[in-house]
């Protein structure tokens, strides 16, 4: 069995899905061949790069614009129909690639591949069973461009498949599997002897990951808030920021606080872990990660479109909080943090809502669905 596995370095949850399926297949099914490639990346690099950087920016500088581009690029075909266009244009060698490979099955964690692969499904030149996972929370015209090239939608929960129906997407097609992450986010861990790994005290432990899109002053100013909350310990995540990590890390050098800087680290599971809750961005993964986990989530400046539909998800679900902007956020995590009761429910609706099994669960119904060839 050949396994092609495709992703784009569009936001590192792509990458981060693509991987967590990886990762199952080389556990539980060591025998098959895959194949772990960004697919645009590799299709054409220069074009690749340009995307990327007019992402990172638009992001980061104009998140109004990006949000109006994502709004807009969901309600008018025009938009993905150009996206589609460039996809097609820049496939060649792409489309090779999987013709010498021989897949028997094809899962992708980001719509751009689809776009690629549907010559070849319509010419009828690729056997290969289509899997198609959704990343965020709410699904975007992006994702359902190519509907009869896919031969299985996997989304984050139930609610999408009626949302799919509305864009006339089969729903027999589709699958409410949860968003994949690591095992290493649904493995029990010793919480006492992971505190004593990270030089940490028993007591209640909050987790600040603010991503790299909310501006340096802002993240400062919530991490000055944050170490004003009496009887609590903190472990900040700056991730390759080595600006803001200096920042922080002057910062937590007047407090008496017991406080953690970290930079980019592979440790995030074991923190979510340790961890009775997290500050961070609603990244499709990021959210996962911290319902898996169980670790009740604050929502911090979400970016206008996607990140907006997984805040929802997390507040409408009541899985955590926001941190509006016009909000006293000291007061307000100080009334979360002191809340137990209102924490404990948070635990127990990710229990009920947690999907620890995606992995699995997608990758198992590809093989199924590709021993039934038509």
């Amino acid at each position: 069995m050949k396994v092609l596995l495709l992703y784009a370095s569009f936001g590192g949850g792509h990458f981060k899905a693509a991987e967590s399926l990886k990762e199952y297949f080389e556990e539980y099914h060591p025998d098959y061949e895959l194949m772990f490639l960004d697919a645009m990346k590799y299709t054409s690099p220069e074009i690749n790069n340009i995307i990327l950087k007019s992402y990172v920016q638009l992001a980061k500088n104009m998140p109004k614009a990006w949000g109006k581009i994502y709004n807009l690029s969901d309600q008018y075909s025009s938009l993905t129909d150009f996206t589609t266009l460039l996809n097609k244009i820049v496939a060649g060698k792409f489309k090779q690639l999987v013709l010498d490979f021989k897949p028997d099955i094809i899962i992708c964690t980001h719509p751009f591949a689809v776009d690629m692969l549907y010559t070849l499904k319509k010419k009828n030149t690729l056997n290969a069973k289509i899997g198609l996972v959704l990343t965020d929370y709410a699904p975007h015209a992006m994702w359902l461009t190519q509907p009869n090239t896919v031969d299985a939608f996997f989304v984050a929960h139930e609610g999408m498949i009626d949302l799919m129906e509305i864009e006339n997407i089969d729903t027999k097609k589709v699958y409410a599997t949860g968003i994949p992450v690591l095992k290493a986010f649904h493995t029990e861990y010793d919480r006492v002897e992971l505190l004593k790994e990270f030089g940490l005290e028993d007591k209640f432990t909050l987790l600040f990951i603010p991503g790299g899109e909310y501006g340096m002053s802002k993240n400062s100013k919530v991490f000055k808030d944050i170490l004003r909350i009496p009887d609590i310990q903190i472990i900040a995540v700056t991730g390759k920021n080595e600006k803001l990590k200096k920042k922080f890390e002057k910062l937590a050098g007047v407090s008496s606080k017991n406080i953690k800087v970290l930079g980019y680290t592979n440790d995030i599971p074991k923190l979510l872990h340790i961890s009775n809750l997290i500050i961070s961005k609603t990244g499709g993964l990021t959210t996962t990660e911290s319902i898996v986990s169980h670790t009740p989530l604050v929502v911090l400046s979400p970016l206008p479109g996607q990140e907006e539909h997984n805040s929802n998800y997390v507040i409408n679900n009541g899985l955590g909080y926001r941190l509006f902007e016009n909000c006293n956020k000291l007061v307000t995590l100080k009334s979360i943090i002191y809340n137990k009761k209102r924490l404990e429910q948070i635990n127990e609706m990710c229990s009920l809502l947690a999907k620890p099994n995606a992995s699995k669960d997608i990758c198992e119904k590809m093989i199924e669905l590709s021993k039934n060839v038509d």
